[in-house]
């Protein structure tokens, strides 16, 4: 645990991360939620394979379909 997190404190970090993302919160937005830099949450959208917005990119809702 190099980084002081056990696996199941770090599967529900990144489910939380990827839910709040797809829900159209940015990586600063969820850092301040979580107390975690924007690298973390980088990172761990990277690991459960969510696909990352371009910068600037409107959020999910307001998106066209």
């Amino acid at each position: 645990m190099k980084n002081g997190y056990n696996p199941f404190q770090l599967r529900r970090f990144d489910s939380f991360v990827a839910e709040q993302y797809a829900a159209g919160r940015s990586l600063r937005e969820i850092g301040e939620l979580t107390g975690r830099t924007q690298t973390a949450v980088r990172r761990s959208l990277d690991r459960t394979g969510t696909p990352r917005r371009g910068r600037g990119a409107q959020p999910v809702a307001d998106r066209p379909r």
